[in-house]
């Protein structure tokens, strides 16, 4: 690719294919290797947790292909690698916005293959908005107080999907707490 080929719609497509491929190992790789550690970032069950964490480590992970694909070519690298954290760190977000429709409209469980179909599709669809974001975050200058915010952003998202790896909350967002 050439210097500005990190920015082009046909890249994100590419980009959203190598997540969805990241994505998937990390979503097996506790099963493969049945490690603890492995934990933080693979899943041990089908919660939407587990879920939003291992699209967070894999957008992660993208960022570091990204950065040693295109590392010679950037002309802003602050703002390659901060508009990639950030995305990283929405992504979850993002991913859980999407994935409700279904559940908004149908009101009941849908087929695995269909469910398999959808969640797929988010994910991919997910990484085109954030390519979109990207292209113009990737241009900004970051001031001091906007690398603190990402960086802390980043830091509460590390601290929320290891700590809550080992024990869930007493408290579910979609459940009113026990009395």
């Amino acid at each position: 690719m050439n210097r500005q080929g990190y920015t082009t719609p046909k890249y994100y497509l590419w980009k959203g294919l190598v997540f969805l491929g990241i994505f998937s190992i990390v979503h097996f790789i506790y099963d493969w290797l049945e490690y603890p550690a492995v934990l933080i970032i693979g899943a041990a069950d089908e919660s939407v947790f587990s879920h939003m964490k291992m699209a967070f480590w894999s957008y992660l992970f993208v960022l570091v292909i990204e950065y040693a694909y295109f590392r010679k070519d950037l002309t802003n690298k602050r703002g390659f690698i901060f508009a990639r954290i950030i995305s990283s760190t929405i992504i979850p977000w993002v991913e859980i916005l999407i994935w409700y429709i279904v559940p908004a409209i149908a009101k009941a469980e849908i087929p695995l293959p269909l469910e398999l179909t959808w969640s797929f599709s988010i994910l991919f669809v997910a990484v085109l908005l954030l390519g979109g974001l990207e292209r113009e975050w990737q241009q900004g200058t970051y001031p001091k107080y906007a690398l603190i915010s990402v960086l802390v952003l980043l830091g509460l998202s590390l601290f929320f999907f290891t700590a809550f790896t080992f024990e869930k909350p007493w408290i579910d967002i979609f459940y009113l707490p026990p009395s």
